[in-house]
């Protein structure tokens, strides 16, 4: 014995059954796109941590870097005019390095880096200045004491003279 409504039921069956997919389907993709979401976003955010953390390495690289340059810019007048020079090298070469690593890298804030580059050489530039009018200020000094020196000298030749003239007048009277 059959049922007479056997077209009907798997009729309905059938659209139970494409129902029941369709809804599994879209709960499963879901259920994918929602995990794959994460994971998209984790290896987007991990990028930027491997960023943030080699900009950090470059910041304290250049940071000692300038820190060892700022000494040797603070040291140069303060040493003899023979080690100035050698100073005033090294201090050229360390900010040559400097520059060619800011070139050399791909950090965001280059601007940055390069006004602190060209602070730095301004500052040997004012410091090397600064040596010359020392060194000029000496020159002078040394030339206002045998200045000096000299008008002490023709004070004493003037009182000379004038003592001879006056035994000149008193030996011609004589």
């Amino acid at each position: 014995m059959e049922p007479k409504n056997k077209t009907e039921r798997k009729k309905t069956f059938y659209s139970f059954l494409l129902l029941f997919l369709l809804s599994t389907a879209i709960i499963v993709l879901l259920a994918f796109s929602s995990t794959r979401v994460p994971v998209k976003v984790n290896s987007l955010l991990q990028k930027q941590v491997e960023v943030s953390d080699h900009e950090r390495e470059f910041s304290i690289n250049f940071l000692s870097q300038m820190t060892t340059i700022v000494s040797l810019l603070d040291t140069v007048n303060a040493t003899a005019s023979s080690n100035a020079d050698l100073i005033d090298g090294q201090i050229s070469l360390g900010v040559q390095k400097l520059t060619i690593m800011i070139d050399m890298d791909s950090v965001q804030n280059k601007e940055l880096y390069r006004s602190v580059v060209l602070n730095l050489s301004d500052l040997q530039r004012a410091k090397k200045q600064l040596r010359k009018s020392t060194e000029g200020d000496s020159d002078i000094n040394s030339l206002k004491r045998e200045n000096e020196n000299l008008e002490n000298k023709l004070e004493d030749c003037k009182s000379k003279n004038d003592l001879l003239q006056i035994q000149l007048i008193q030996a011609s009277k004589h």
